[in-house]
């Protein structure tokens, strides 16, 4: 898998998977289902299964900011993640 400097969402088709990494250990896969990402696997403690997340721009080196975070249908706000090493990898699965 090749790691991708940045990415848009409007480049990442429906049903297709990315990962996400970033200090210290923690990785994230995502499937983009319609105009959000379900959560599909995450060793972050704030992210969990199943949540639904937005977001405009995943970029290496730069803060993982989700604009909207959903939890059973519920939104939960914004979060921003990989706020030491900014996201370390990015890679469509």
């Amino acid at each position: 898998m090749k790691i991708l400097e940045r990415l848009k969402h409007e480049q990442i088709k429906a049903g297709q998977t990315i990962q996400l990494s970033y200090e210290p250990g923690k990785i994230i896969e995502v499937k983009k289902t319609g105009s959000v990402f379900q959560v599909i696997l995450s060793n972050e403690k704030r992210l969990l299964l199943n949540d639904e997340v937005k977001f405009k721009l995943l970029e290496l080196h730069y803060r993982l900011h989700l604009t909207h975070v959903f939890r059973q249908g519920n939104s939960i706000g914004q979060m921003q993640l990989a706020k030491v090493s900014g996201v370390t990898s990015i890679k469509r699965v």
